[in-house]
């Protein structure tokens, strides 16, 4: 994974008593990239009106077939009116723009 698009602000992470497991100063960026997800196939992570979104980069002359998405504890998927995927579990619904 790689960052893309670096930010001016840092984060800090205080978590627990231990000091020496701190950080600080982490850098942030605009997008995220995982490469190679499959064969010829990024996904890039990204913020959007404070919501996390995802895209697929399919290189030329790579099938886009290949992608999957695996939803574990979905009980029923559907596309609504404005064809957003709604997935329902026990915990409620997700959507998926």
């Amino acid at each position: 994974m790689a960052g893309f698009g670096k930010l001016p602000s840092v984060t800090h992470y205080f978590s627990g008593g231990d000091a020496s497991q701190w950080r600080t100063d982490v850098p942030n960026y605009a997008k995220v990239v995982h490469e190679s997800v499959y064969p010829g196939v990024d996904m890039v992570f990204y913020g959007n009106q404070r919501q996390l979104e995802f895209d697929f980069i399919v290189a030329p002359g790579s099938d886009p077939a290949q992608i999957q998405l695996e939803i574990d504890g979905a009980m029923r998927m559907r596309l609504d009116r404005t064809g957003n995927l709604v997935i329902e579990t026990e915990g409620g619904e997700t959507m998926l723009h």
